[in-house]
């Protein structure tokens, strides 16, 4: 699967290493476990895929109100852990969704 590596190349470019207090090694392997939790359902639309483009959408958007750019000029908006955050759940918001809404 190239997704993983990819999410792992976003997080590199953001340099969030530098603020969290776990290894590399660590956060692969938790995206790997989020990975196989998606997929547990085998949902259509609610999967890994659709972590990923949640993941790429809160960067984007975070670009595109300078907010990260702004991080790098000492302007923070949020906080590192906050932007961390903010990206991080974009990959995890639908882990273990069945595709089914409350009422099912």
């Amino acid at each position: 699967d190239k997704l993983e590596p990819f999410v792992h190349k976003l997080f590199e470019n953001l340099e969030f290493w530098k603020n969290l207090s776990s290894s590399k090694d660590e956060f692969h392997h938790f995206v790997s476990e989020i990975h196989e939790n998606y997929e547990t359902h085998k949902n259509p639309f609610h999967n890994f895929v659709h972590g990923v483009n949640g993941n790429l959408f809160s960067n984007i958007v975070m670009h595109s109100c300078y907010i990260l750019g702004n991080m790098q000029k000492n302007k923070a908006v949020f906080s590192p852990s906050q932007l961390f955050s903010i990206v991080f759940s974009g990959l995890c918001h639908d882990v273990g969704h069945t595709g089914f809404t409350n009422a099912f």
